[in-house]
């Protein structure tokens, strides 16, 4: 009876000690990636303009990660083992627009859009009152 309780504290303080060697391991395997993109908005006169805009990406997340900055399927830049970049570039859209972050195993691991608002309506507000109105 007491090998069987050596051996279950061994295979118990073994089991312990592997969970904590691999805690660290654990916890940052699910770990977030923030993006930003600025400008996040873009004005145009009309509906089906282009807009030209300077854009700014940067992200960020505590491990370092292969990750790659794309514009719908289009890259723009990837990073190998980085824990945060800042890419600076010149695009020109017409219609809203998203950018991911992907990671090696091609999965998003965090995404943005780029919205585009135009100035003039497509439709137009109705008159409240006739033409021939004094009032």
């Amino acid at each position: 009876m007491t090998s069987n309780r050596k051996r279950y504290f061994t295979i118990s303080n073994l089991l312990a000690c592997l969970l904590l060697v691999m805690s660290p391991l654990i916890s940052y395997a699910d770990e977030p990636v923030s993006l930003s993109i600025k400008p996040l908005a873009c004005i145009v006169k009309t509906q089906g303009q282009p807009c030209e805009l300077n854009v700014t990406a940067h992200w960020q997340t505590n491990v370092p990660m292969n990750l790659c900055l794309y514009q719908r399927n289009n890259l723009i830049q990837c990073w190998k083992k980085q824990r945060q970049a800042l890419k600076r570039f010149s695009i020109e859209i017409t219609e809203s627009t998203e950018f991911r972050l992907l990671n090696s195993k091609q999965e998003v691991v965090a995404s943005v859009q780029i919205a585009i608002n135009a100035a003039t309506p497509t439709r137009y507000r109705r008159r409240l009152r006739a033409d021939w109105s004094v009032f």
